[in-house]
């Protein structure tokens, strides 16, 4: 394969990266909030975040091995690594207050409320680690 080949496979990778965050982030987690009720918008998102989470992480990190030695490589590898946070570490404590919260419990409210808000801010911080790579990449 020549260089110049596997520069956009990495390219459009990363763009996957872009487009699939965009994707999930304004079209399909708002639709399914508010075309499918509670009962079922809930357990759908547990089940596709994962799903999601694991796509991202793997596009991410095979895109920072064809930009290895670059710049972009470090951020990609920074990407995966927050993917990886976010689905193992930040996710499974989502859950955890989430449950608590629809089985009663007032007081996981603002710990749910705090974590989501802080899984947002990781979400908005990698598509904007990825823009930008995106941007240096096609310059």
């Amino acid at each position: 394969m020549s260089v110049e080949f596997i520069n956009v496979l990495g390219l459009v990778l990363v763009a996957l990266v872009l487009g699939g965050m965009m994707f999930f982030a304004c079209i399909m987690t708002p639709l399914v909030f508010t075309k499918l009720p509670p009962e079922i918008s809930g357990p759908f998102i547990r089940e596709a975040f994962p799903v999601y989470s694991l796509v991202m992480a793997a596009l991410a990190f095979i895109s920072g091995v064809i930009f290895l030695g670059t710049p972009s490589s470090l951020l990609l590898f920074l990407v995966f690594a927050m993917f990886i946070f976010g689905w193992k570490v930040l996710m499974p404590v989502i859950n955890k207050y989430r449950d608590a919260q629809l089985a009663g419990d007032s007081s996981s409210i603002k710990l749910f409320e705090r974590m989501h808000r802080a899984s947002v801010v990781l979400n908005t911080f990698q598509l904007t680690i990825v823009a930008v790579v995106f941007v240096r990449l096609i310059q």
